[in-house]
């Protein structure tokens, strides 16, 4: 028996969407055969940075998200289906939705996660939704986890090493409450997100020379040199540097990132790059895994604000569970058990230890950003140095 799973990730550009924008546009990309057990979505940059310090704040924004992702899908399949949500998780900006017609299937929910941005605060972090899922027969179940990320930022060297740092982060720090992280025994596992993973090599057929600080714009339509195995992650990935037993589809699709607001052309401050991606657990060979579809969605007369496009997966896995790339002491290992480069995998006292510093990390970051991009933050700290100068 096999699972079919919708699953979408999309960095808003911390852009308000339009509902009828996100209904009209996601709506088109749902399958029709197979029809998904559970619909997964993953954002980034949901609000701007002030906004993101707000749990309130964000958790309240995911919600009328997951309403209006629920009218996407009505829109889709009509009301013969009784779509409903499994969970919500987020931290910071980052959210990620799952939804389901069949939630009697769905038990043991967990949500956790972890962040990873400057002083551990939650500008790049990533959050994750575990549940046990049952066939209809309750003949047999298996565990999903769905983590949602965004990664550093930036082009150059520095930047892609903590890429990686920050997978391996967040595959150990988000903790579900069950001893382990992302990574589980008997357990299928998905990473999704804007990894901001760039191109390292030119893709233009023309040589781009222009430094200048001024938007340089190429028409996504311009012949481009397609070339994915220059792209940071598949070559980390093959060099067994990041997402070790790990796979991704084929990409097949343009890259996602940068693009001017509204239009199809690139913005060539920053070099155009596959920075969305989904991968999920390597199962073995001969399991029945079919990639349906692998794309991205253009957005530009959608009615929705980014630079990035949106990315989606419609896939349908095996029942049973991916290949074990974690030993009996919690490490990363191969098919024999034996541990690679010491990767421990489950959450320790040092990651409870970094919630601690997020919390402060992003308490001083929202009280700052209110104090001097408010005008009634502006006012109270006005008021509080003048009180405390004369008394």
């Amino acid at each position: 028996m096999s699972v079919p799973i919708y699953i979408l990730t999309f960095n808003c550009n911390k852009n308000f969407q339009n509902p009828d924008a996100i209904i009209s546009t996601f709506s088109k990309s749902y399958p029709v055969d197979p029809f998904p057990e559970f619909f997964v979505f993953g954002f980034q940059e949901v609000c701007s940075i002030l906004d993101s310090t707000s749990f309130e704040v964000v958790n309240n924004l995911l919600i009328e998200l997951n309403e209006t992702l629920i009218k996407s899908l009505r829109r889709k399949y009509g009301r013969e289906y009784n779509f409903q949500t499994v969970s919500i998780s987020h931290v910071g900006a980052i959210g990620l939705i799952i939804i389901t017609p069949f939630l009697s299937k769905i038990s043991n929910i967990k949500i956790g996660n972890c962040s990873c941005g400057i002083f551990a605060s939650s500008l790049k972090g990533g959050c994750g939704i575990r549940f046990n899922y049952k066939t209809t027969d309750l003949s047999s179940s298996t565990f999903f986890t769905f983590c949602n990320c965004h990664l550093a930022a930036l082009e150059g060297e520095r930047n892609l090493q903590k890429r990686n740092q920050d997978v391996l982060t967040l595959m150990k720090g988000i903790d579900f409450g069950d001893g382990f992280g992302l990574i589980k025994p008997k357990n299928h596992c998905f990473f999704i997100g804007d990894l901001n993973y760039r191109a390292t090599a030119r893709i233009f057929n023309n040589t781009i020379t222009d430094n200048s600080n001024e938007d340089r714009m190429i028409d996504e339509n311009e012949e481009l040199i397609i070339d994915i195995d220059k792209d940071e992650l598949n070559l980390c990935r093959k060099n067994n540097e990041v997402f070790i037993g790990f796979d991704e589809p084929n990409v097949k699709f343009k890259p996602t990132y940068k693009y001017i607001l509204g239009t199809q052309e690139y913005n060539m401050k920053r070099i155009p790059s596959w920075c969305d991606r989904i991968l999920y657990q390597s199962y073995n060979t001969d399991s029945n895994v079919i990639v349906h579809k692998y794309d991205s969605i253009s957005i530009s007369d959608s009615g929705l604000l980014s630079d990035h496009q949106p990315v989606y997966l419609s896939i349908s896995v095996p029942m049973d569970p991916p290949i074990n790339i974690i030993n009996t002491h919690g490490y990363l290992s191969d098919v024999d058990g034996i541990n690679i480069d010491n990767v421990y995998l489950k959450p320790s006292n040092l990651d409870k230890a970094r919630r601690i510093l997020t919390f402060i990390s992003d308490s001083t970051i929202g009280y700052a950003l209110y104090s001097i991009g408010t005008t009634k933050g502006r006012f109270i700290t006005i008021i509080g140095l003048i009180i405390f100068y004369f008394f």
